[in-house]
Formats: C-alpha cells, sequence, structure tokens
C-alpha cells in the first residue's frame, strides 16, 4: 500500500525572489507537498506515520530564510524530508507557487516551480 501525506497552498510570507523588491517587500507563497510512504500494515499509532504538522513546521522554517529562488527554497524543503529518515519514503513531490509578481505588471493564476525526487523502487 502506498500513503501519501500531503500539505495543500500551505500559505508563508517570505523574502524571496530574483527581484530586489521581492526580498525587500516579500512575497506571498503557497507551498504544496506529497509525501509518498510505502506501508505493509495498517497502525492507530502516530509513531508509525509521518506527522503533517512536521512537514507544515519544515515549510515555515525554510521559508523564513531569505534567497533569491523558488528552486533553492524548493531543495531546501526536500533536503530537510530527506534528514527525517522516513522508513519506505518512496517520493516527494512540492509545488511552490506566487499569485504576483511585484514587477512588470504580469497576470496569471499563479508562477512558480514543481520539484520532485524518487526513493523507492
Amino acid at each position: 500500500m502506498l500513503t501519501t501525506v500531503f500539505i495543500d497552498q500551505q500559505l508563508v510570507h517570505s523574502n524571496i525572489g530574483y527581484f530586489e523588491i521581492e526580498r525587500i517587500v516579500g512575497v506571498e507563497l503557497y507551498i504544496s507537498l506529497r509525501v509518498m510512504i510505502k506501508s505493509s500494515e495498517i497502525s492507530d499509532d502516530i509513531n508509525n506515520s509521518l506527522d503533517y504538522s512536521t512537514l507544515s513546521q519544515i515549510v515555515a522554517e525554510e521559508s523564513k530564510k531569505s534567497m533569491e529562488l523558488l528552486e533553492t527554497l524548493g531543495e531546501n524543503i526536500l533536503t530537510r524530508i530527506e534528514q527525517l529518515g522516513i522508513v519506505e519514503h518512496q517520493s516527494t513531490w512540492i509545488k511552490i507557487e506566487k499569485k504576483q509578481m511585484l514587477q512588470k505588471g504580469f497576470r496569471a493564476q499563479g508562477f512558480g516551480i514543481e520539484l520532485s525526487k524518487d526513493y523507492g523502487q
């Protein structure tokens, strides 16, 4: 059985962006992620699962760091999740989305990146 622990559109305020104005003013980001785990048995013990509040805390902490690229933020979140040492970790997918760009006046539903990494067979 494959279990997916997920967060959909966690809202964070971050001083991230290639343009200086984004790092000064900050931007709102919506971060979604999915961590897939191979599980062979059902258990009602939180110690046998991945607590999504842990994932949410990682997203919040990494988003507080100032950087230029969403790709860097995504890779930092992936690395932190890897460091949890999740048993039977199969893959992680992350989407980081800006709802607006502060420069040039571009309009769209969102701007961003998606990253994924596979670990399982």
